[in-house]
């Protein structure tokens, strides 16, 4: 698969300082709910390195032969290495994807406050749009009772829908990257901050998944042509049926939860204890215990190499967060699966290599 780049590099203003077409490779890697990275590297004395500051903007353009150019990436430039090869140096830049910039605060309000660390009966997307909003948006200020203020310039929320599981939700002092993404898991959807402007960026929820259900028309099989050595497993090792949920108090007083999957038995009791001394209801405890059951179910690990194809090309016929289909040559099961990560090189001969990760839903 052949395709064209071009690299767009802005200062903090949002004004375009250069256009780079001929880098002498690049590789970058998109992901559901996380920020993804960019390394691209660029001859030592290109114009833009007299000026290129930390968190200058880096966008991505890629174009297949025959189709239009769309943007793959937007980042923030923070790195850079500088290497000497052959008679002339190279310098590799390094940019985190700009969703980065939930990771730069936290939930900064006291445990158990109300529609701020905690939240009770909620659906995912009000909690999640209620905590970028407090924590990185325009309400993010000591005067709406936050410990400090946090506002990121630019950064808006998308209007509220009131989308995904209603859920109790516990999240003081966490990480507000780290809770999104362990709240999208549980909530039933995904999220991302898209630039709006030159200066501007909004935080949107997806409902179900961030793509389109494509898996009835994009079909991943052996004798398609588009996969390759797969692979199946069954995992039991790790494999958890009963969360015991600790909640607050102490010795017989503690508030404790018993909570089962739905393939538990007297023969299949595999116990695991949860630490939730933050959590102050039932339903958030039996919130907590169902997350633990999700990481220790029974696991059927079926994998495989994605190939592009004509008719099945990154980028072109399918994106990151979209569902698509697999046939499993084992079991010759079709499953539905969400594309969750996309790696792109491009090296320095010109040959340019994808690779898709696949998680079965």
């Amino acid at each position: 698969m052949i395709s064209d780049y071009r690299i767009n590099v802005s200062n903090k203003a949002g004004v375009l300082q250069a256009v780079i077409t001929d880098p002498i490779s690049l590789t970058y890697t998109r992901t559901v709910n996380a920020p993804g990275i960019l390394v691209m590297e660029i001859r030592g004395d290109h114009p833009i390195l007299s000026n290129l500051e930390e968190n200058w903007l880096i966008e991505i353009y890629r174009r297949p032969k025959g189709y239009s150019w769309r943007k793959e990436f937007t980042g923030y430039y923070q790195d850079i290495d500088w290497v000497q090869q052959d008679i002339a140096p190279r310098a590799s830049l390094m940019a985190n994807g700009i969703m980065v910039m939930l990771s730069w605060r936290v939930s900064g309000y006291t445990a158990n406050m109300a529609d701020r660390t905690a939240f009770t009966n909620k659906p995912a997307e009000t909690i999640a749009k209620t905590l970028v909003s407090y924590n990185a948006g325009a309400n993010a200020t000591v005067a709406n009772d936050r410990e400090t203020d946090g506002v990121i310039a630019g950064l808006s929320v998308e209007a509220d829908s009131g989308k995904g599981k209603s859920t109790d939700w516990f999240c003081a002092w966490q990480n507000l990257l780290e809770t999104l993404q362990k709240l999208a898991e549980d909530g039933g959807g995904d999220f991302d901050i898209v630039r709006t402007g030159a200066t501007t960026y909004e935080f949107k929820w997806y409902d179900g998944q961030q793509g389109t259900d494509k898996s009835s028309d994009v079909i991943f099989a052996l004798e398609r042509g588009n996969m390759a050595n797969p692979t199946f497993k069954e995992r039991n090792s790790l494999r958890v049926t009963s969360a015991i949920v600790g909640g607050q108090g102490e010795e017989d007083d503690r508030e404790i939860e018993v909570v089962k999957s739905s393939d538990w038995s007297a023969s299949s009791n595999y116990e695991a204890f949860v630490a939730a001394t933050d959590v102050t209801t039932q339903a958030g405890l039996i919130s907590r215990g169902e997350t633990r059951l999700s990481e220790g179910l029974k696991i059927y690990e079926f994998g495989f190499e994605v190939l592009q194809t004509p008719s099945t090309q990154y980028g072109i016929h399918y994106d990151l967060g979209d569902l698509v289909g697999a046939i499993n040559p084992f079991t010759a099961q079709n499953s539905k699966m969400k594309v969750t990560g996309v790696g792109v090189s491009l090296e320095e001969s010109g040959n340019e290599t994808v690779k898709v990760e696949l998680r079965k839903v």
